[in-house]
């Protein structure tokens, strides 16, 4: 008697609708890494990340500042 070809195993589709999904999360991927910066390829932090630091905390310092004063003048007007 002639020996049967397999019958198709249902787990088999399953898994290659698996496998198309992983490779289009792959490519999705590399499409977003593309668009990094590398790191090999990135800019050393050194003095400018220290002046940045610096700019930032004084501009916050300033806007605390500020709403310090706004909200003074509020408090002053309600105790009139």
């Amino acid at each position: 008697m002639p020996e049967l070809p397999p019958a198709p195993d249902p787990r088999a589709d399953e898994l290659r609708d698996k496998l198309a999904e992983a490779r289009e999360v792959v490519a999705e991927r590399e499409d977003a890494e593309a668009a990094e910066t590398p790191v090999d390829e990135a800019e050393a932090a050194g003095a400018d990340l220290d002046e940045r630091r610096r700019k930032v905390h004084a501009d916050g310092h300033a806007v605390a500042g500020e709403m310090r004063r706004r909200a003074k003048k509020v408090s002053d007007a309600d105790s009139k």
